[in-house]
């Protein structure tokens, strides 16, 4: 990595179509938990090469590269704890379909302690977003899981074994349901009778696409600098600070050129490309 990112330094201004780069004394820091989808359509926007006129200068102590509920969000929590933050939303990347389901399920179903701790976290962190925004963000939804033929030694009937005791020692609240029981409440679904199932009646669903608006909206009372319209397109080293230079699509010819101390890459679509700009690999992560 160090070894990439000498031969980086030595470009003096260079598009982020091509890559962007880190510092070895100051890194890149790396939010990416959205996910990827099929790359239908992916292309990157061209250049603009004839962007010559200045309209804008900004500094920040951090930068947040990501137009989602994670980019906003961040910008949020950083602008509370009193830092200047700029939030731009576009790293130049379009695809021919939409991305990314309006509606998300908040239940636990990882039984990893970790996981099941931030994933308690997450749900006090949306129902505090919900009073913090005045609207409803969450319907309560009960959900069920269910795993077939539960006497037989298979991973699904391990895993279903395993949840149910991280659910009793996270204190969810969860109960066991026979099989007559799923389908009186859950009518969609045709079990056989040797299911068995796990109801956990405190789950919600988030609605994705208020969330984020209303994040984006808390980021800008809070003092963050958005720029939703500009396409991120290119970056300088200035030994010091980043440097980004952005336009947008219909004046490409007009530049906005930002100065920051750190970048924190939250992109809410395309991770492995979005980052692939900035030179960054994520060989052996999960995202």
């Amino acid at each position: 990595m160090h070894a990439q990112q000498n031969r980086v330094l030595q470009h003096s201004y260079s598009p982020v179509t091509a890559q962007c780069y880190t510092r070895p004394s100051r890194c890149c820091k790396v939010a990416a938990a959205a996910r990827p989808g099929p790359l239908v359509g992916l292309q990157r926007l061209p250049d603009a090469k004839q962007a010559t006129t200045v309209v804008e200068r900004r500094a920040a102590d951090v930068a947040v590269i990501g137009g989602g509920i994670i980019g906003a969000l961040s910008a949020y929590t950083l602008a509370r704890a009193g830092r200047k933050v700029l939030l731009l939303s576009d790293y130049g990347l379009s695809a021919a379909s939409p991305q990314g389901s309006p509606l998300q399920p908040l239940k636990l179903t990882d039984t990893d302690p970790l996981l099941v701790h931030l994933a308690l976290e997450s749900s006090a962190y949306w129902r505090g977003l919900e009073l913090l925004a005045g609207t409803q963000l969450l319907s309560p939804q009960a959900s069920c899981d269910v795993v077939l033929q539960p006497d037989r030694d298979h991973a699904g009937a391990e895993g279903f074994s395993k949840l149910q005791a991280a659910c009793d020692t996270a204190g969810v609240t969860a109960a066991p349901l026979s099989c007559s029981e799923a389908m009186a409440q859950f009518r969609q679904l045709r079990l056989p009778h040797s299911s068995s199932c796990l109801l956990q009646p405190d789950g919600a669903v988030l609605h994705a696409g208020d969330a984020g608006a209303a994040a984006r909206q808390l980021a800008e009372r809070a003092g963050v600098v958005s720029r939703p319209g500009l396409v991120l397109r290119g970056w300088r080293d200035r030994g010091s600070c980043f440097q980004l230079r952005a336009s947008s699509r219909l004046a490409p010819e007009l530049l906005s050129l930002f100065e920051a101390e750190v970048l924190l890459l939250a992109p809410s679509h395309w991770p492995v490309p979005c980052l692939g700009l900035f030179g960054l690999e994520l060989s052996g992560l999960q995202v």
